[in-house]
């Protein structure tokens, strides 16, 4: 079966409409309606029913979906494979990694991995901490970094850094004190679902007539932090490169036992590869570490 036809088939079954398959595969509309009539004379099976303009998949359609979509992901990775193979990469490596470590150390540590190490290729899947542990122990990735621990006995788990929570605030407030912040701006919160509630508490404690705004992503904590729109206790990993480039700012805290961010790396075995890329990306933490 020609794999054009499997990929009309797909994508027809994603658009419901026959005129709309073939804008979005760049083809004439007789085109699509030739490659779905081959499909079901080789199957000896109708896919499609009409309905108005549109199409609908019957029952023998939909048992055959899954199937092609997978005959279109083997035959791409199988294409993927050629081209790594022909681009020198000598390994590959599937990271499966949280959003906060995928926007924050993520970016600069690869930059310093392929420095190091140029004939490997990495993939970066980006999913929920909840999901990473799965995601090793499926197989569909080599190295997980995850903001929670799975306690699986069927994984390797070891605390890949163990990161302050500071109070960061716009730059040109760096000499101002805790409180003065908390006076001047709104205190955005529960961004780090692990201990924000408990972070919250003690801040309350100390400065109970602190204003506060709900920003559940780091990311989007700091956006608002450079437009100068509220200040947050945030993971000093996470906001290293501002710092270091002086586009926002560190206060000191007089909170006492403020929480820590943990995040892990997970793994189902240590072959070489893998064992060079977590020292590697360990060294690179402890160096953000020390400045």
């Amino acid at each position: 079966m020609d794999i054009k036809y499997l990929q009309t088939f797909v994508t027809a079954a994603e658009c419901e409409n026959f005129r709309k398959t073939a804008a979005t595969l760049f083809i004439s509309q007789p085109t699509v309606t030739l490659h779905i009539k081959n499909i079901e004379e080789e199957l000896q099976a109708t896919l499609f029913k009409k309905k108005g303009r549109n199409i609908f998949l019957t029952e023998e359609g939909r048992l055959f979906l899954p199937y092609a979509k997978q005959a279109l992901k083997t035959y791409t990775d199988g294409i993927e494979e050629i081209r790594r193979f022909q681009q020198g990469f000598e390994q590959k490596i599937t990271v499966a990694v949280a959003p906060y470590i995928a926007s924050t150390i993520l970016p600069p540590f690869l930059k310093y991995y392929f420095s190091l190490n140029p004939d490997i290729d990495v993939t970066v899947n980006v999913l929920r901490s909840s999901m990473i542990a799965q995601e090793v122990i499926s197989k569909k990735a080599d190295i997980g970094i995850s903001r929670i621990m799975p306690n699986q006995l069927d994984l390797i788990q070891e605390v890949l850094f163990k990161d302050p929570v500071t109070l960061i605030v716009p730059k040109e407030e760096e000499k101002m004190s805790e409180e003065e912040c908390l006076q001047k701006y709104k205190l955005l919160t529960l961004n780090q679902p692990d201990y924000s509630i408990d972070l919250l508490y003690k801040v309350r404690k100390k400065y109970p007539k602190v204003r506060t705004m709900t920003v559940t992503q780091v990311s989007i904590s700091k956006q608002f932090i450079l437009e100068g729109l509220g200040v947050s206790y945030l993971p000093r990993l996470s906001v290293f490169k501002l710092l270091e480039l002086g586009e926002v700012a560190e206060i000191p805290t007089q909170i006492p036992n403020l929480p820590e961010s943990f995040s892990y790396i997970l793994t189902t075995e240590d072959s070489e590869v893998m064992t060079d890329f977590k020292q590697a990306l360990k060294s690179f933490i402890k160096n953000i570490e020390s400045k």
